[in-house]
């Protein structure tokens, strides 16, 4: 993997653009022969995150729905990894981050999407037993949306797995037509990360389950993501994407992924 590549946008633009539906989910650059950091002074030396990476191959569930995650039209596109780094940060939650990349007129296309390290970023990011299934279920975002990924299916003895990955923009939709019990905060995303918010275009939760008249976030007892909390939204006006599904990947060491 290439050298991480920050996303530069301003929640301003970032408003704007969307507003427009044309939120940019990577940011091209030539790709180096072997993954690199530049220091200041010039030298180039081998990034300490970047050995940390693993790798899976991704296939997606169609070329329409890549460009779809993207929010631009893409050209011929190849060589399409998900990337991990992640630790156990406690409670046996995992943290850290992944890149989604692909190639294309041979410049490399990547975002970069953080879960956050702490327990209560990580709330969601670990195992669950849903129908006899075991899965991990894995949350992420960028400035620009959220990244949900699980893996549910080991492929052989060696710990070599496969798993699903699903995306969700943050939809500025909501603020021109908010729900019935008030409009959502739009010019400015709090500091939470976006499973934990509750209401407007920055919420991106996900399995949602209808517990003690409420709508609560429960990966313990929903099988797939669904539409999120465009369940709440019943009833009104707005409807709500809620999650896609962006494609599979077949070929993860899951103990690399996860440092253990």
């Amino acid at each position: 993997m290439v050298t991480s590549i920050l996303k530069q946008i301003s929640i301003v633009s970032l408003v704007a653009v969307l507003a427009m539906g044309c939120s940019k989910k990577e940011i091209g650059a030539p790709a180096p022969t072997t993954p690199t950091t530049t220091n200041v002074d010039g030298t180039t030396t081998t990034s300490t995150a970047t050995l940390r990476e693993t790798s899976a191959d991704l296939q997606v569930v169609s070329h329409q729905q890549l460009e779809k995650y993207a929010g631009r039209a893409i050209g011929v596109a190849s060589s399409l990894k998900v990337t991990f780094n992640l630790d156990n940060v406690g409670q046996n939650q995992y943290g850290g981050y992944i890149k989604i990349s692909y190639m294309v007129n041979g410049a490399l296309k990547s975002a970069k999407f953080s879960s956050g390290d702490s327990i209560f970023d990580t709330q969601y990011n670990k195992w669950y037993t849903v129908n006899g299934v075991q899965k991990l279920n894995l949350m992420f975002e960028d400035p620009l949306g959220a990244i949900l990924i699980v893996i549910n299916d080991q492929v052989n003895d060696l710990g070599i797995w496969k798993g699903e990955v699903y995306y969700r923009n943050y939809d500025f939709g909501v603020c021109s037509n908010p729900p019935i019990y008030g409009a959502p905060v739009c010019n400015k995303k709090s500091e939470l990360k976006c499973w934990n918010i509750k209401a407007g275009p920055y919420d991106c939760r996900a399995y949602m389950n209808y517990v003690n008249r409420q709508w609560i976030m429960d990966p313990a007892t929903q099988a797939v993501p669904g539409y999120g909390s465009s369940y709440e939204h019943k009833g009104t006006t707005y409807p709500r994407t809620g999650y896609q599904k962006l494609g599979d990947f077949y070929n993860l060491d899951l103990a690399k992924a996860l440092h253990e």
